[in-house]
């Protein structure tokens, strides 16, 4: 647990506090945005100090744990347009309701870009690991992706006050998340997105609201402790959670 003053993964970027809201789906979204941000503050917060301080080989697991928050956030996000937004606005019967977060994808859609190409080169030896400019990269669309994941929960909730009588949207929501999970075919994700999900999820946030997620068998939970976070274990020393989902102090900052 972090006891020191150490800046931790709830900053730069602020994480999204759930004290307004009631709605079930936008809770669970918060929650999923949440983990992206405490995951792009861990990075940011370690990124220049990594090549500072680190060895190779820490430079090298802290590349590999930067380049699994550009995947998730893209299959999220690719996910969200492809199945999500399509099926809220036909149930909603209002076309082009979510293009607005639509376009907010493209306005950070190069920097991201950016990060990903500079993340390729890094691991393939064509360039040598520089913090700064890595963080800059990080600071050319951050503060666009941080104002995204604020307005898709204000989008929700909206979504639900405005179009209450269109669909039982929590009974759609739970639906539509069972089949992304069962869609998701990747079976490196076991060992690589799901314990970088885990160990960036704080379950004492805000008073404990989001400690029941995520909804597993205590079993499934094991497995994940046990095998899935200790496959590559070496990665998941930059996240700001153990694999008790308790925030820890960031080894770089």
């Amino acid at each position: 647990m972090v006891t020191s003053q150490k800046p931790w993964a709830d900053g730069p970027f602020p994480l999204v506090s759930n004290s307004k809201l009631k709605l079930e789906m936008a809770m669970e979204m918060i929650i999923v945005h949440n983990i992206l941000l405490r995951i792009i503050n861990s990075i940011y917060l370690q990124c220049i100090n990594v090549g500072v301080r680190g060895t190779q080989q820490d430079i090298n697991d802290f590349v590999q744990y930067a380049r699994l928050w550009h995947k998730g956030v893209t299959h999220h996000h690719h996910t969200e347009e492809t199945m999500i937004f399509p099926d809220i606005e036909r149930m909603a019967g209002v076309p082009g309701l979510m293009e607005a977060n639509v376009a907010q994808h493209e306005a950070f859609h190069d920097g991201m870009e950016s990060y990903k190409s500079y993340l390729e080169r890094v691991s393939a030896g064509e360039e040598k690991y520089d913090g700064l400019k890595f963080k800059q990269i990080i600071d050319s669309f951050a503060d666009v992706l941080h104002q995204h994941l604020t307005d898709e929960i204000d989008t929700l909730v909206k979504l639900h006050e405005e179009h209450a009588d269109k669909a039982e949207w929590g009974v759609w929501y739970k639906k539509t998340m069972d089949e992304i999970l069962k869609a998701t075919k990747d079976p490196e994700h076991a060992t690589t997105v799901v314990p970088l999900i885990f160990t960036n999820h704080e379950k004492g946030f805000e008073n404990g609201f989001s400690a029941s997620w995520p909804p597993l068998p205590w079993f499934f939970m094991l497995i994940v402790k046990w095998w899935f976070i200790p496959t590559n274990k070496q990665w998941w020393r930059f996240s700001a959670c153990d694999a008790n989902m308790k925030r820890r102090e960031l080894p770089f900052v």
